[in-house]
């Protein structure tokens, strides 16, 4: 379990590093300046705008990281 917990987190892209090539949704890491805290969420990537949107309204500055979805239990 925990090889593959390392596996999976090992797969974070930074914001600042480079941004996703393609139109869809994904895993995000997010910082709440408010509440002072971290948490996950997920985003629908526009290549056009270069912004992730969510249900919350994220201002692009908080997410720090993304990822692709995991592919859905069988």
């Amino acid at each position: 379990v925990a090889i593959e917990y390392h596996r999976l987190m090992s797969e974070w892209v930074s914001v600042d590093e480079i941004l996703p090539e393609v139109d869809e949704e994904y895993l995000l890491y997010v910082y709440d300046e408010g509440m002072e805290q971290y948490f996950h969420s997920v985003g629908y990537f526009e290549k056009s705008t270069k912004c992730f949107n969510t249900d919350l309204c994220i201002e692009m500055k908080f997410i720090l990281f993304w990822m692709p979805l995991p592919q859905s239990p069988k």
